[in-house]
């Protein structure tokens, strides 16, 4: 309790309860003046420890509230009630509501004074699990933010490095390893192929791990204002979200396996042999760029059946003239194929979703084991 402390906006909201506190203080403590001995020395220990302090501890305001409530005349006592009835109604706060009957109906001043006392703690209550709460939030959000440097910048730099490296290399005059630019070698082709071929398992676990993050993004934002601090620290803790993490990057290679195995299939699945990297198409550029005849395009490094095939195959089946820029200038953009980005998508989902591998489990669980007659 004695941790709770308040800062920034609130604590000048809270700064301005403690001058009415000191008001009833001087007023009802003092007997009307500050030079007057005090009924109850402790009070003024308590708000001279919120006075000087840099952030107002919470709970020695509330300590020094419910020290001055005996003081207060009963006419006082009724006007503060209203007071915390309004907060309460503002508040919706349904328990606190449900005292307003009993104490308008009230038959003594004693009555009334326990009545109070008991609405004071609740107003309490309320105000320290709020803070307490806006706590977690912000501490999960920094977890959350901190991890973001950790995927998701990654993430924009290797795909500035995948589309900006072969332009960055020719503008330097680097035209070796690589990222060579297409433009001027065939070569290169073979060596985004081959990279690709070696490297996708990787960006499939990449794009898990970046689905399972954006669960727990959209989960704070919709949820958070509704979980109380004991499930935000649950559910937002460093161990937690990093099991989600490994949770989503285990997912996306099931479902790698599922694709790659041929478990499903349709138009909204990869074609594995497609694999590579193309060219947009020349309406889309600017100025234009044109094929070369005998260009493969979007199928350079591909056999006839339409199969990858190494480098050094490529090299002698057969002979690929590069793109020429147009007139313009331009170079073709360097995309992946259609098929790659949905390997991606399908990774991310896994990812993302804690139910599809699951329920794709149980789809080929119940296909794999289904009686003879009932495929028929």
């Amino acid at each position: 309790m004695s941790r709770i402390k308040i800062t920034g906006l609130s604590d000048t909201i809270w700064r301005s309860f403690l001058t009415r506190l000191e008001y009833f203080n001087i007023t009802y403590n003092h007997g009307g003046s500050n030079s007057g001995a005090a009924k109850d020395p402790e009070i003024d220990d308590l708000l001279n420890k919120c006075r000087n302090a840099d952030a107002i501890p919470m709970e020695s305001l509330h300590v020094a509230e419910k020290r001055l409530m005996p003081m207060l005349p009963i006419e006082v006592l009724d006007a503060d009630a209203g007071r915390k009835f309004e907060i309460a109604a503002k508040r919706n706060l349904a328990t606190t509501l449900r005292l307003r009957d009993r104490y308008s109906g009230a038959k003594s001043e004693e009555e009334k004074r326990a009545l109070h006392f008991e609405l004071t703690d609740a107003i309490q209550y309320f105000f320290v699990t709020r803070v307490v709460t806006r706590e977690a939030q912000q501490d999960a959000s920094r977890r959350l933010n901190r991890l973001a440097w950790v995927l998701v910048l990654p993430t924009f730099l290797g795909l500035a490095l995948l589309y900006l490296a072969p332009a960055i290399g020719d503008g330097l005059g680097n035209r070796t390893g690589l990222w060579r630019d297409p433009l001027i070698s065939s070569e290169v082709e073979s060596d985004m192929h081959d990279f690709l071929s070696r490297y996708h398992l990787f960006a499939v676990m990449w794009f898990g791990l970046l689905g399972a993050y954006f669960s727990r993004l959209i989960a704070f934002q919709q949820r958070s204002d509704q979980m109380d601090r004991e499930s935000l620290e649950s559910e937002f803790a460093t161990g937690t979200i990093l099991l989600r993490l490994v949770l989503g990057l285990v997912g996306a290679i099931i479902m790698y396996l599922i694709l790659k195995a041929e478990m499903i299939g349709g138009t909204l699945f990869p074609e594995w042999e497609k694999f590579q990297f193309v060219d947009a198409p020349t309406e889309l550029l600017s100025g234009g760029a044109e094929k070369v005849p005998g260009t493969v395009g979007g199928d350079l490094g591909l056999s006839a059946d339409g199969s990858i095939q190494p480098p050094e195959a490529q090299s002698t089946a057969q002979t690929i003239t590069p793109f020429q820029p147009a007139a313009s200038g331009k170079e073709p953009i360097r995309l992946i194929s259609k098929d790659f980005a949905q390997l991606l998508v399908w990774s991310l989902l896994a990812g993302f979703s804690e139910r599809l591998i699951p329920d794709r489990f149980r789809s080929i669980e119940e296909t794999a084991f289904a009686p003879t007659s009932a495929l028929k």
